[in-house]
């Protein structure tokens, strides 16, 4: 009983551990995705649900969203990145991936940009641009934006959930079968 034990402790350290090993080897090469939308655009968030569905294919990707009309801060935000990339704000969606500006609901060119930046290393939108602009929009950011933080400690809490409910389910095992020989 006792090894038994001993050896689920020691999977359990394992897999903690792995995790810390993977989420950091993750940060390294983060692929920043600035989308601006609007909540009535229906190319918005389609276009939004496919970028949040490639992040199965490439986990590194940091995603953030921000509702173009409703917060001033993020209206700043999205003119300073117009400055500098020299891009037209008539529609939505506006994704800003590494150096590339896609307007609309353009899968492939969505694609096109984040494959460049997994063979090249790209530079993030945010990084061209006063870091005011993304501290400010960011303090007040919208609650579902996506970041790699967030669903790693989600992912190290549910390991870590699995492992003790295995470590309570072999208890219980043990318990079980030393009764049963007892009898």
């Amino acid at each position: 009983m006792k090894k038994g034990i001993i050896f689920l402790f020691l999977a359990m350290f394992l897999l903690l551990g792995g995790q810390h090993v993977q989420a950091q080897d993750q940060n390294g090469d983060k692929i920043q995705v600035l989308i601006f939308h609007l909540d009535t655009c229906p190319h918005c968030k389609r276009i939004i649900s496919y970028i949040e569905g490639l992040k199965v294919t490439y986990p590194n990707l940091d995603i953030y969203k921000y509702e173009a009309s409703s917060n001033q801060s993020y209206i700043d935000f999205l003119q300073a990145l117009t400055k500098v990339y020299k891009n037209d704000t008539s529609g939505v969606p506006i994704i800003y991936i590494g150096g590339q500006v896609i307007i609309g609901e353009d899968r492939t060119g969505v694609d096109n940009a984040i494959k460049q930046c997994v063979t090249e290393k790209c530079q993030n939108p945010s990084d061209k641009v006063d870091a005011k602009y993304f501290e400010q929009a960011n303090k007040s950011s919208e609650p579902n934006n996506s970041n790699s933080k967030n669903s790693q400690n989600n992912t190290g809490f549910v390991i870590l959930v699995i492992t003790g409910v295995a470590v309570v389910a072999y208890l219980a095992y043990i318990a079980y079968k030393n009764k049963k020989n007892k009898t």
